[in-house]
């Protein structure tokens, strides 16, 4: 027998010799693990694995390039209400080059930013992110401030 053979009955051993006399939570349904028998949550069923972690993980990259990702997604979609709104108000629809500007363009930018917002702010796209390398990460984080500063630029010096 290999010592990879061993290694998840040596992982669950020491995964209950650390809940013994620990009160920990499960990280799925915080039910309390102390004097866990097994290698799954008893409430939940999950997994469990017991693993060392970074005491403080590195955020800030990924906390910018959100904040980017959420403003730009979030002046669109305000810029689009807002257009809606006094449309509907004053019954007056933008058309032609004023309708791309004020309507198609708010909404196209809030269509890209909202869901790359939300897809990176999900735990997976969390960890995706601090997978990439630091370039990778710079342009993620610059892509957001270009997207919104184009749209900014585009929105407030383009439309009268």
């Amino acid at each position: 027998m290999s010592t990879r053979d061993l290694a998840p009955a040596v992982d669950v051993i020491a995964l209950r010799e650390f809940l013994a006399e620990r009160d920990e939570a499960c990280p799925s349904c915080s039910y309390s693990l102390r004097g866990l028998t097994t290698d799954r949550c008893p409430e939940c069923d999950e997994p469990l694995v017991l693993r060392v972690n970074l005491a403080e993980a590195r955020l800030g990259a990924w906390i910018t390039g959100l904040v980017a990702l959420v403003a730009c997604g979030g002046a669109g979609a305000i810029c689009l209400l807002v257009v809606v709104g006094v449309s509907v108000v004053e019954n007056d629809w933008p058309t032609g080059d004023r309708f791309f500007m004020i309507v198609t363009y708010p909404a196209f930018v809030a269509s890209v930013a909202v869901p790359a917002a939300v897809a990176l702010a999900l735990p997976r796209g969390r960890r995706w992110f601090r997978k990439q390398g630091r370039a990778a990460r710079l342009w993620v984080v610059l892509g957001g401030w270009m997207l919104l500063g184009a749209f900014a630029g585009g929105f407030f010096l383009l439309v009268p």
